[in-house]
């Protein structure tokens, strides 16, 4: 038996146990059928708020540390924004690997300058 369905039995069973324990528990306790629905959406209102609440939190945190990475410090203490940092660094590059292809390209035309020189050499010699 894989780990995958050791694991997915054990969940099932989890659950199984836990939805029986819960319909037992309401079966069973002394308290009106009112007053436990009234617990129970008191109980998941509480539940709710606090999922609420660590979404708007982990949000912030996100959008912060998203705000630090796009803006950068400026000497007179106050932030600049980068439009994207990935597009600059890639208009770089393509710069880069253009004055390679210019510094090449005239590297070329002097080699092929001294071959032309050197064919008339040897045209005006026959």
């Amino acid at each position: 038996m894989s780990v995958i369905t050791k694991t997915l039995k054990f969940t099932g069973g989890t659950l199984l146990g836990l939805g029986i324990g819960a319909v037992t528990a309401l079966l069973l306790t002394p308290q009106s059928g009112e007053i436990n629905r009234a617990q129970l959406q008191a109980r998941l209102n509480e539940i709710l708020d606090a999922g609420r609440r660590a979404q708007q939190a982990t949000e912030d945190e996100l959008q912060a540390r998203w705000e630090s990475q796009v803006q950068e410090p400026k000497k007179n203490g106050e932030a600049q924004t980068v439009v994207n940092k990935p597009v600059i660094k890639a208009e770089e590059e393509a710069e880069r690997r253009r004055e390679q292809q210019d510094k090449a390209r005239k590297e070329a035309e002097r080699h092929l300058d001294k071959a032309g020189k050197e064919l008339d050499k040897a045209r005006t010699k026959l």
